[in-house]
């Protein structure tokens, strides 16, 4: 997702190097790909090395345009970023050039870069306008290539733009806003991923904390894993000891593998497609949901629902052997045996929505 901003600079441009006699708008679209052909294009790169000791940690802060992390065995980070701009003029798209600074410092033992876009210090929010003439349009993105070893922790703050992220075993804090993340492994208990407005793509995640927000979510097998989904969609091929809040989206978990506890709100639907015959214990709490549950694999249920003004909807009926609760609100079930031994105990708690065991 590359986010179209425009941005509008009059006689700020005079502090860059534009020193035009007549006061002029110039529209900058930023992390934009689609150049009109009659732009001139330029490239800037620029590329910052630390050596780095012990387990120095390394944080990214960037804005319009991608962060793509590589691994390798040099004791140092280094970071090449490429700046590429657009202008009707040679004048013009030097100095949308020369407004992107790099900050490369450590503070506190902490590797640090960071993109500063000099025009935003300028009223930046009274200065979009997204109906302007083509011919007049400017572009500017800033992208970052991330050299460095395993073992050390990275902090990555990026918005508007897509950030790559190979097998990582370290402590990984993301904050993506407007883009897409690409993951591969993502192993560390201590890791928090923030995702905002955008996709994202996760081959695995073991331990750690993935929050989502207006996110479509593909992730191919997580475990150990802390989720929060808000006005997003989701889908997990592999569920393993998933501890999993949604709400007002939808979600699909292909496979539950081990015990894993799901509560959804508001959510068009939420289906589970198969529940693994190693899975132990299975809580749901659904609110405003339609919510579909499968057989397992070994066809052996222990099911206790506590359900109001929720439909219940059993379509193998001749498998179903209910059990006294003395309580009209709860039911008690075992679906595909008669007997509670080793059988996957589910525990659904619904309200207003409807419950489907098929």
């Amino acid at each position: 997702m590359k986010a179209k901003i425009l941005i509008v600079l009059g006689l700020l441009l005079l502090n860059f190097g534009l020193q035009a006699k007549e006061k002029e708008c110039i529209k900058l679209h930023v992390g934009h790909n689609e150049v009109p052909e009659n732009l001139i294009e330029k490239k800037k790169s620029i590329t910052h090395t630390h050596h780095l000791s012990g387990h120095e940690p390394v944080h990214i802060e960037n804005h319009f345009g991608d962060v793509k992390v590589r691994v390798w065995e040099k004791p140092e980070v280094k970071v090449n970023i490429e700046i590429t701009a657009n202008a009707p003029s040679e004048k013009k798209v030097q100095a949308f050039l020369e407004i992107v600074k790099i900050h490369s410092e450590k503070v506190n033992g902490e590797i640090h870069f960071k993109t500063d876009l000099q025009c935003l210090a300028s009223a930046f929010e009274n200065n979009i306008n997204g109906g302007d003439d083509k011919e007049e349009r400017n572009f500017l993105r800033v992208d970052y290539e991330v050299w460095m070893p395993e073992g050390h922790d990275l902090t990555v703050e990026n918005s508007h733009g897509d950030v790559y992220i190979p097998r990582f075993l370290s402590v990984l804090n993301l904050h993506q806003n407007y883009g897409n993340l690409f993951a591969d492994h993502l192993k560390n208990e201590r890791s928090v991923i923030d995702l905002n407005f955008g996709k994202g793509f996760i081959k695995s995640m073991k331990g750690g904390q993935l929050n989502a927000r207006q996110t479509a979510l593909l992730i191919d097998k997580a475990e150990n894993v802390v989720m929060t989904n808000t006005s997003g969609n989701v889908k997990v091929l592999m569920a393993d000891h998933v501890d999993m809040k949604t709400s007002y989206g939808s979600g699909h978990i292909d496979k539950v593998s081990e015990s894993c506890r799901f509560q959804v709100k508001y959510a068009k639907e939420f289906i589970l497609g198969e529940i693994m015959a190693d899975v132990d214990k299975l809580e749901i709490e659904s609110s405003h949901t339609n919510l579909e549950l499968p057989l397992c694999v070994k066809g052996r249920y222990d099911l206790s629902t506590n359900t109001r003004n929720t439909d219940l909807v059993l379509k193998d009926q001749p498998k179903v052997h209910y059990i006294t609760t003395g309580n009209d609100a709860e039911k008690r079930m075992l679906i595909g045996t008669t007997t509670e031994t080793n059988a996957t105990k589910v525990r659904v708690t619904s309200s207003y929505g409807r419950v489907e065991v098929k």
